[in-house]
């Protein structure tokens, strides 16, 4: 088993512990994310009419809490904060348990607006925790070696979750689907206390030195990013791609959300067609990245092969 492995993965020994945990990680995070995103876009669908302020307070809630995100990790090691920040989340999805069974019919509008502007703003900071624990925790080498399993994970999670929701979605609340999540967030968490402290092999010091450094504050401020953007050609490419990629997803999100709205009546059937449609998504990018996202890098290298993007979408 361990040979067959071998052949998948460049693993060493000492990594298979800490690839394994990636791994789950990963997957259990997206898988949770995946359970609650077509509860997301069905509300986006039924108050469609109001996704441009509802965009824009997205876009401000996420300024605000990049401000204190960068605040609290400036000051906390990576293994005290991950687990901190993922049962925020847990309590937030409780928190929205409770309203959505019990809130008044009139103020319920509001409950579902806010749910829609946390899930947008939880997407990224659930991500982005992981992967700064990733490489943090891993070295650029291993990073090379390993990230591309770990990242299959997170696909594998993207696949289970929008299975669990179209599959329950008929029979149980919403609230549950919630509850569902913040179960898979706490195995996230969890998780954080088996990854081993010592198994980086880039120099003997780093060896010796890693579990002092996993204590240490993970550092940086709100305005050191901005920084490094405006100095790095490279890192300001990378944010007009992503601007333009937001601005024409989000046109796009616009005329789905339109569509489905007159398509589907029933709410649970919405649901339902969005987590298929995610699984439908998720399925067929598992399995380009197998069989086709890297010999195209290969071949026609990085540059090309994003040119490539406007032309499928």
């Amino acid at each position: 088993m361990k040979k067959f492995f071998g052949k998948i993965v460049d693993v060493n020994p000492e990594e298979i512990r800490a690839l394994w945990l990636g791994f789950t990680f990963f997957f259990v995070v997206l898988a949770g994310y995946y359970v609650i995103r077509p509860v997301r876009d069905n509300i986006g669908a039924s108050y469609s009419e109001n996704l441009w302020w509802m965009f824009t307070v997205v876009m401000l809630a996420m300024l605000v809490a990049n401000a204190l995100f960068s605040a609290i990790v400036a000051r906390m090691s990576r293994r005290r904060f991950i687990p901190i920040a993922y049962r925020f989340f847990i309590s937030n999805l409780i928190i929205f348990f409770v309203l959505m069974q019990f809130a008044p019919p009139g103020k319920r509008p509001w409950v579902d607006i806010s749910f829609f502007v946390w899930v947008s703003v939880f997407n990224l900071f659930a991500t982005a925790v992981f992967w700064g624990f990733m490489t943090d925790l891993f070295t650029t080498e291993q990073g090379k070696r390993l990230f591309g399993f770990i990242a299959v994970g997170g696909s594998l999670g993207g696949i289970l979750g929008p299975i669990i929701t179209a599959s329950l979605v008929h029979r149980v609340s919403t609230g549950v689907l919630l509850l569902i999540c913040a179960a898979m967030l706490e195995i996230a968490a969890q998780s954080v206390r088996f990854f081993p402290a010592e198994f980086r092999r880039d120099d003997s010091k780093s060896a010796q030195n890693e579990a002092a450094t996993a204590e240490k504050p993970i550092g940086g401020r709100f305005w050191d990013g901005v920084t490094h953007i405006c100095r790095s050609p490279y890192l300001f490419g990378l944010l007009v791609f992503i601007m333009l990629y937001t601005l024409t997803s989000t046109w796009a999100y616009f005329q789905q959300s339109e569509l489905t709205k007159i398509g589907f009546v029933d709410r649970a059937a919405r649901t339902a067609f969005f987590a298929k449609l995610d699984l439908s998504v998720n399925t067929l990018t598992l399995l380009l990245q197998i069989f086709v996202t890297g010999r195209l890098m290969k071949f026609l290298g990085v540059t090309v092969t994003l040119l490539f993007m406007p032309v499928l979408s």
